[in-house]
């Protein structure tokens, strides 16, 4: 074991901020009593076995005649007075009857009808912060995890819950009856999990201690089992109720263990270890201290006082649920949290019962549940399980960049099952050459050091690769007209402080330059003062230049343009592909219940026809508008079609047009009426379904009224 170092704690109590420095004592380490008279001098061999099992037979038959009245600890204190085996008594800081024979040997009646939530009585405590490290991120260093639940005064039982997550998460996990010989069968523990009755109270060097029930019966063979330990002060037997909330209550002889009984018993941690105590007084100045002698530990949870069984076992299993990244609430979908994450939040969520949040207990304003940390190299990223955050696409190098918190043993990692290649590992952001696959499920195995029993597996992790596009994807504008554009995605979220590069092949300018980056997701992009066409380009990069992606949007500048792009014919492929024309004509024909519009591209000069028409019919009197979407139609009636010629260069003498589809959709973007009673608009359309088009198109036009 490490040597016991001085420890810096901080603790908040309402706005106050105290500084106090844990030293080691010598033979005892804990924080000395200054509001109980001293002990008084003890003479080993000064009471005989058969007088001390008769006294605690006498005060256990008492304490069941008053063991219902509101004052029943000092009653038995009072009766404990009245034998001369007894030369001190007093009620613990937990509320607890204490006794002392002459020989030293402590003796408990524990309040046990409190644990269940009776008495509201705490002990003000620490209440430290994590000391925080970036520089240091790991997993255990072991895969085996201890769980202890000790059946007594109605605790409730997470184990059978934890247990099973644990084991799928590539856990060992050993579960113990919690008796004084269990505690020297946890050995390299990765993870430990105790929940048994706590108490508070001194030993015979007057130190004060968190004290935990055990599974162990107070019989006269295991007396002498452990004897030196009892007689030592580490060891007290404890008469307490099996189940205060029975009709019929029962009572049992058995014992408890110290936290410096834990100190010396022999267990032993991985290095990165976790502890979770589910134990009243168990963030007392000298649990505390006990916990980090351990070489290994990193990070230690437990309550500074008392509480109701149900608060704990809804905190237990909270903080299980972020560590494992399993749902608290069935909505959840959340990854493994880390030490710190989850220290912050269980400071800001709220109870199912109630306004109290995760840490806070019904019993109290000094009863909290904190998480510790062990030393200045300590930190808040530590984990239970490896955390994938986020895993993207590096599409310039074929490389897969996977983020978020592992250990420093690297291990396989797959998708769907299949094995990728790892190019590089750290404790933060592994490494593998790109799958083949453009989704799928991404489970990583690691481990916080070498170890022969096997590794750790994250949680499964649902990847799908990014698809950026820029909406609009097509676009006509006059010039010098200003028009918004945004990068959008589907598939994986974009990762936190991934940034947009803007560029543009042709003129004009995006947010007043020729190029701009930066987080923004929507730039300005303003037409020059020339027709033509120009390629709106984006590419996305992760925080650390890992290009993501990239899009484009074809916009036309000028009048009597059309582009669009065709694909899906087949039986004239010569149709597929981008077109780009910029002859057109409108035209306007009223009626007495319809007008009809067309636009007319790509013309035959030689014939005088087009080879590309737009036909747009609308309810009479009309008037065009930005905003305005017609359907398709293939028969006369309000809607729009589109076709062109079975050749798009050839001369053409029939005039007959290949309609391009069955559905589709079109938009007036922009509308201007002009002084000679002329129009100008500019619109979208797609054909196809709107999920999938086959076509999509944008134009603008002139259109001249040629009614009769």
């Amino acid at each position: 074991m490490k040597q016991c170092l001085s420890k810096l704690f901080i603790m908040m109590i309402g706005v106050l901020t105290t500084l106090i420095v844990i030293g080691c004592g010598g033979g005892g380490g804990g924080s000395a009593s200054t509001t109980l008279p001293p002990l008084p001098n003890f003479i080993s061999g000064s009471v005989s076995e058969a007088d001390r099992t008769r006294v605690i037979s006498e005060v256990t038959t008492f304490f069941k005649s008053v063991s219902t009245q509101p004052d029943a600890m000092q009653q038995v204190t009072n009766f404990m007075k009245t034998k001369p085996e007894i030369v001190a008594t007093e009620v613990s800081k937990s509320g607890d009857a204490v006794g002392w024979f002459k020989d030293g040997v402590k003796y408990m009646v524990l309040n046990s009808a409190s644990r269940s939530g009776t008495r509201g009585r705490v002990t003000k405590s620490l209440n430290p912060q994590p000391i925080l490290d970036a520089n240091s991120r790991s997993l255990p260093g072991a895969n085996k995890a201890y769980l202890i639940h000790i059946d007594v005064a109605n605790l409730i039982n997470s184990t059978a819950s934890i247990d099973p997550i644990l084991t799928q998460r590539g856990y060992d996990t050993i579960q113990l009856a919690g008796a004084i010989s269990d505690f020297v069968q946890i050995q390299n523990a990765g993870v430990l999990y105790i929940n048994t009755l706590g108490s508070y109270s001194r030993d015979r060097n007057e130190e004060e201690r968190t004290w935990f029930m055990t599974a162990t019966q107070n019989s006269v063979s295991n007396y002498q089992l452990y004897k030196e330990d009892i007689e030592a002060g580490t060891i007290c037997p404890v008469t307490y109720i099996v189940d205060p909330t029975a009709e019929q209550r029962t009572y049992e002889e058995g014992f408890m263990v110290s936290d410096q009984f834990l100190k010396d018993s022999g267990m032993s941690f991985s290095s990165k270890a976790i502890w979770i105590n589910e134990v009243m007084f168990g963030a007392q100045e000298s649990m505390i201290e006990t916990a980090y002698s351990f070489e290994g530990l990193e990070s230690y949870w437990s309550w500074s006082g008392e509480f109701y069984s149900t608060e704990a076992t809804e905190t237990t299993q909270f903080v299980f649920a972020r560590f494992l990244g399993t749902p608290v609430e069935p909505e959840d979908d959340l990854p493994p949290f880390t030490v710190g994450e989850i220290q912050s939040d269980i400071g800001t969520t709220n109870r199912a019962s109630g306004p109290r949040k995760m840490n806070e207990s019904d019993l109290g304003i000094f009863s909290k549940f904190s998480g510790y940390t062990s030393n200045d190299n300590s930190d808040s990223e530590l984990t239970m399980i490896p955390s994938i955050r986020s895993a993207v696409l590096d599409k310039a190098e074929n490389k897969m960049e996977i983020e978020g918190f592992f250990g420093s043993e690297s291990g396989a990692v797959t998708i769907d099952g299949s094995t990728l290649n790892v190019l590089s590992w750290t404790p933060k952001t592994v490494i593998v050459e790109a799958p083949s696959a453009t989704k799928g499920v991404i489970v990583l195995r690691s481990l916080g050091g070498p170890s022969a029993s096997g590794q750790l597996l994250s949680k499964r992790f649902d990847w799908e690769d990014i698809d950026f596009s820029i909406n609009p994807g097509v676009f006509t504008l006059l010039k010098r007209e200003s028009k918004s554009f945004t990068v959008t995605s589907t598939g994986s979220a974009v990762p936190v402080g991934s940034t947009y590069k803007w560029t543009i092949t042709g003129e004009g300018l995006v947010n007043g330059s020729t190029t701009f980056t930066g987080p923004d997701t929507t730039v300005t992009y303003q037409a020059p003062n020339v027709e033509g066409n120009v390629v709106l380009k984006v590419e996305v990069f992760t925080a650390s230049g890992r290009k993501l992606g990239e899009a484009f949007s074809d916009i036309g500048v000028g009048e009597n343009r059309i582009f669009y792009f065709a694909s899906g014919l087949t039986n004239y492929p010569n149709l597929n592909g981008e077109h780009v024309f910029a002859d057109g004509e409108g035209f306007l024909v009223r009626g007495q219940s319809t007008d009809l519009y067309e636009f007319d591209y790509n013309w035959d000069n030689v014939n005088e026809l087009p080879r590309v028409v737009l036909s747009l019919e609308v309810p009479a009197n009309t008037v065009l508008a930005a905003g305005q979407t017609y359907n398709w139609t293939s028969v006369l009636g309000v809607g729009y079609s589109f076709g062109t010629t079975e050749s798009l260069t050839e001369p053409t003498l029939t005039g007959i047009l290949l309609s391009y589809g069955s559905e589709g959709r079109m938009t007036i973007t922009s509308a201007i009426r002009n002084p000679d009673g002329t129009q100008r608009v500019a619109y979208q359309f797609l054909i196809g379904p709107e999920s999938e088009p086959t076509t999509v198109g944008t134009g603008s036009i002139l259109i001249r009224d040629v009614s009769p």
